[in-house]
């Protein structure tokens, strides 16, 4: 064999693996996929995939969307490869050449270009598919990298092998049984499949599928609450208590337009000390159906979770019927919820009757703004509050801001009107894109300032809120303080704060200052019992800390602590009171 030949030889070898972003493709033998149907769907049809890498190589994919193609591919990742002062990448295993022309952002700040990209930032590319497989890009944007995120990649399908095996631009995926679908092709009608619903702050594992239709899964979770006048001194009559609790969730795909869930919660407390005996409780959280009906609207029934993204305005669960429209960049919902009459000894929100609607819309990733409305019957209290929420977000090269104002409204049995307001606004930066993340918010509920007249100006919160935030961590923290944890009702409450974002472990700091909105009323209800400074306002303040440590297999490490030093109301030195909560929390 002469030396042409081997060159021949060793070009005909090397060519797949030049121009293929992935061998596990590969592996799948040629054959007739004519008939193999895949959701409907054809080849060269516009799909949206996201999931996470096998060990082979391919793609396994949790969430699959039909789309309309407009002849560009698009994928998210993490950078694993940078040459040439960033005109050439690696992304998801494809190779990525940057134009000098590309536009380069870091969220819709506009980048120097190429050069001012790492490896490891979470990017998203879009380009033009070349015929080596390589991906030529016209459009690159860094997002910040939270959590544990699934990778992206949205272009025609290729080959179809099976109803679970298919080709996206030369990549093999395998479609997990509990995957998501939904078809967002113009005109159809909505359809799913379900995937378990974590919090954003869980890590995002997968489960254990139960056949082809049904996915379960959960998580365990076992903590010290610990507080006292001095640090890591339990005091027990404040409440210290090592606690426990398991979930299991389960979803159930019955067909591709309705899916049935449910969330049941196992909770433990055992006091450290004192008479007290241990305590638990099992509570059924989520048993809901959720039904497609016709173009982008659907119908949910049962007990279900009603929230918004600050936890502001609700956080919680309720027995309801509530009716979602998602369209593009618009989302709308409205539901009712019907309290069932209890004993009176056990009478809460069981006794409330309920209306809530909520509406958004993105103009732009600098601009997103949204309505929400809660009107309650509630015939515990002799009352009929209304809430009105307007909300307004968006992000602005490394600034991203919020602003919400509320509205309460209504009136008592007593024919008094209630006429109280609220509002929280602040910024959070992340200078240069990176890690860190600095913070500043200030909030305040109103106060009824003329007890005398038969108009109550108090603000309340809907008793549905929960108000944690981000900072930069893993998990969420108290947007008003862990320890105090204050009802947003004659306070005022200024914040700064910090957080730092790791591989796989997170710190973030907050400060917060509490003052009386009208200082010759009584604070709102907190943890503790609060004591203003005479004439002042003034409340104190509280420092909290947050770390968490993610660890493989589901397991996250956390550690919440910090004080709260009230204001000094005579000559002596007030007396601070510390707390510290270590947790470990385990997704399955």
């Amino acid at each position: 064999m002469n030396t042409a030949t081997r060159v021949v030889i060793a070009l005909l070898l090397a060519a797949p693996l030049a121009s293929a972003p992935s061998v596990a493709a590969q592996s799948v033998a040629s054959r007739d996929t004519s008939g193999a149907m895949l959701k409907g769907l054809s080849t060269g049809q516009q799909v949206k995939v996201e999931g996470r890498r096998l060990e082979t190589g391919a793609m396994r994919v949790e969430r699959l969307r039909a789309r309309d193609g407009d002849g560009q591919v698009r994928i998210e990742g993490q950078l694993t490869q940078l040459e040439s002062g960033g005109t050439l990448a690696r992304l998801l295993d494809f190779p990525v050449s940057i134009a000098a022309g590309a536009r380069v952002l870091d969220g819709d700040r506009i980048l120097n270009g190429p050069s001012e990209l790492h490896v490891g930032d979470r990017v998203e590319v879009r380009g033009i598919l070349m015929p080596d497989g390589s991906i030529n890009a016209n459009r690159v944007r860094r997002s910040p990298l939270v959590g544990t995120p699934r990778d992206e990649i949205e272009g025609p399908i290729s080959q179809i092998f099976s109803a679970t095996r298919f080709e996206v631009i030369g990549r093999l995926m395998v479609l997990d049984p509990g995957a998501a679908y939904a078809d967002e092709r113009s005109g159809n009608t909505t359809t799913f499949a379900g995937t378990l619903r974590r919090d954003d702050d869980e890590q995002q594992v997968n489960g254990f599928r139960l056949g082809s239709r049904a996915t379960v899964g959960g998580r365990i979770e076992a903590g010290f609450n610990a507080s006292g006048d001095k640090p890591f001194v339990t005091d027990p009559a404040r409440g210290s208590d090592l606690n426990s609790a398991i979930q299991g969730d389960i979803v159930v795909n019955l067909g591709p337009r309705a899916i049935a869930y449910a969330k049941v919660q196992a909770l433990r407390e055992y006091p450290v000390a004192g008479v007290v005996s241990a305590t638990g409780d099992v509570r059924v959280k989520e048993a809901n159906l959720l039904v497609a009906l016709a173009g982008p609207v659907a119908l949910q029934v049962g007990r279900l979770r009603v929230r918004d993204a600050r936890e502001w305005f609700a956080d919680d669960y309720l027995d309801a019927v509530r009716v979602m429209l998602t369209g593009g960049r618009t989302t709308a919902e409205v539901g009712v919820s019907y309290g069932f009459n209890a004993p009176a000894g056990q009478r809460s929100r069981t006794d409330e009757r309920q209306l809530f609607l909520a509406a958004a819309h993105e103009f732009s990733d600098a601009l997103t703004l949204g309505l929400r409305v809660l009107m309650r019957d509630d015939r515990n209290r002799h009352e009929r509050p209304n809430w009105t929420f307007v909300e307004a977000s968006g992000q602005v090269d490394d600034i991203r801001y919020w602003g919400n104002a509320a509205a309460r409204r209504g009136s008592n049995a007593a024919g008094i009107a209630l006429r109280g307001y609220a509002f929280d606004t602040g910024v959070l930066v992340r200078p240069g894109g990176g890690r860190l993340a600095l913070t500043a918010s200030y909030a305040m509920g109103s106060a009824d300032r003329n007890p005398t007249d038969r108009i109550d100006g108090t603000f309340k919160q809907t008793g549905l809120e929960d108000t944690q935030t981000r900072i930069a961590g893993f998990k969420r923290i108290h947007s008003y303080g862990d320890l105090l944890e204050p009802d947003l009702s004659n306070l005022r409450v200024l914040t700064a704060g910090f957080g730092w974002q790791w591989t796989s472990a997170s710190l973030d700091a907050a400060y917060h200052q509490y003052r009386l909105d009208a200082p010759s009323r009584s604070p709102g209800s907190a943890a503790f019992p609060l004591t203003p400074a005479r004439g002042t306002g003034n409340l104190g303040r509280e420092v909290d800390l947050l770390m968490t440590r993610r660890l493989r297999g589901g397991i996250d490490l956390s550690f919440v602590g910090g004080f709260y030093l009230p204001a000094a109301v005579s000559a002596a030195r007030p007396t601070p009171l510390f707390f510290w909560r270590p947790e470990i929390q385990i997704s399955f």
